[in-house]
């Protein structure tokens, strides 16, 4: 762990803090000026939702774009020190955790396994910045977790909107779970293993990494449990794998 002066992580915390409110922001515009779907105006805990999967699915395009280029231009390096791009692009998507975190408490959207998840990603992102170290890791984390989320957030505004029986749900539901059983299970376990492995990384960020590895495999299995009970019983309106809550980090 790097020694931090009290200047940068002043820098750092005021940065979280902008991308938190430059997220609630981007909800109260999605709010204000996109028209809420027939099909839930008359339901105020799904029109609180669609919108706030509107944000989900921004913020997942963002950290995928973000991280991705991190990896390239930076490589991977477990326990390394944190670049200053890196830093920037794990406080984007920490802003956003805190945004999601208190938005999904507020408009009633929290359920037992999100707030799981969000604590995690709020640890292991919040100890990655703050330690200096581990950033690099963390992005190719945060690639991987939020690579199927576009997915995942797309298949709930479908439904909203009232075109889950469409050719393009389905097809959509088929690359949400290919996307999150490749990018969360077959790549992330090696990257969790690798996390763990590491000396450098911190025990904190180890342990976030379990943990949301292990609510990937719990959601992975509800989806298997929906996909088998699909072949037993092969009715369209049974091919719609069960609701993931808006994620987002991990150290997957």
């Amino acid at each position: 762990q790097r020694r931090v002066h009290g200047g940068e992580q002043m820098e750092r915390v005021t940065l979280i803090c902008l991308a938190a409110i430059a997220w609630t922001a981007i909800y109260v515009c999605c709010a204000c000026v996109l028209p809420t779907p027939v099909a839930i105006a008359n339901d105020k805990k799904k029109t609180n939702d669609f919108y706030n999967r509107i944000v989900s699915l921004i913020h997942a395009v963002v950290a995928c774009v973000l991280s991705g280029w991190c990896l390239t231009h930076e490589g991977l390096s477990f326990g390394s020190p944190n670049s200053a791009t890196q830093t920037t692009v794990l406080s984007i998507s920490l802003g956003y955790f805190i945004y999601d975190f208190l938005a999904c408490h507020a408009l009633g959207l929290s359920t037992m396994s999100s707030s799981f998840h969000h604590a995690m990603c709020l640890v292991g992102l919040g100890i990655t910045i703050y330690s200096g170290v581990s950033a690099s890791e963390v992005c190719a984390a945060t690639l991987l977790t939020e690579l199927s989320n576009p997915f995942m957030h797309l298949r709930f505004l479908l439904r909203y909107a009232g075109l889950d029986r469409t050719a393009t749900f389905q097809v959509n539901e088929i690359l949400f779970v290919s996307v999150f059983f490749v990018a969360r299970l077959i790549l992330g376990s090696p990257l969790t293993y690798l996390t763990y492995k590491s000396a450098k990384t911190p025990v904190v960020v180890k342990l976030a990494a379990f943990g949301l590895m292990a609510v990937s495999v719990y959601w992975f299995g509800l989806m298997v449990r929906l996909i088998v009970r699909m072949f037993a019983d092969p009715k369209p309106s049974s091919f719609i794998v069960p609701a993931v809550p808006a994620q987002k980090c991990k150290a997957t």
